[in-house]
């Protein structure tokens, strides 16, 4: 029953790494999308996301581009 529950758990972890993992490519995907728009845009895109998706992606924009896009949503 322990070993059972051991397994269980460490199959937890790794679909949640794995699940993390798919996010963070999902969430540097949009960012680079957004890197060619106008700061306007990449505002606008962000406000359409949930919290914590947004400030991810607000998180792997570069610097420049970061700062013109919360100006703007400010």
């Amino acid at each position: 029953d322990k070993l059972a529950r051991s397994d269980s758990s460490s199959h937890n972890r790794r679909a949640r790494w794995l699940r993390d993992q798919r996010a963070a490519r999902r969430e540097r995907r949009v960012a680079g999308l957004l890197e060619r728009e106008h700061p306007q845009i990449a505002a606008l895109a962000l406000s359409q996301l949930d919290g914590a998706r947004g400030s991810e992606v607000l998180l792997a924009l570069s610097p420049e581009l970061r700062k013109e896009v919360v100006q703007r949503l400010g």
